[in-house]
């Protein structure tokens, strides 16, 4: 679960919530400071946490590659 810290529609106690009760093993990473939309690599003041949000999915898929 890749969320921006920042991003004003999913509030904080929310992502604590959803952390402490999802029924299988997830990471779960809060990019301090990005909004909702950090994930778009247009926004260069989130450009460290997007190339990182990339990464963390193609390896997530990449772990998967009977299913895509």
């Amino acid at each position: 679960m890749l969320m921006g810290g920042a991003d004003d529609s999913i509030p904080p106690e929310s992502v604590a919530r959803l952390r402490d009760t999802v029924p299988v093993e997830a990471e779960l990473v809060v990019y301090d400071g990005a909004p909702h939309a950090f994930f778009d690599r247009r926004f260069a003041e989130h450009a460290e946490a997007c190339a990182d949000a990339w990464k963390r999915i193609a390896a997530f898929v990449g772990r998967y590659p009977d299913t895509a």
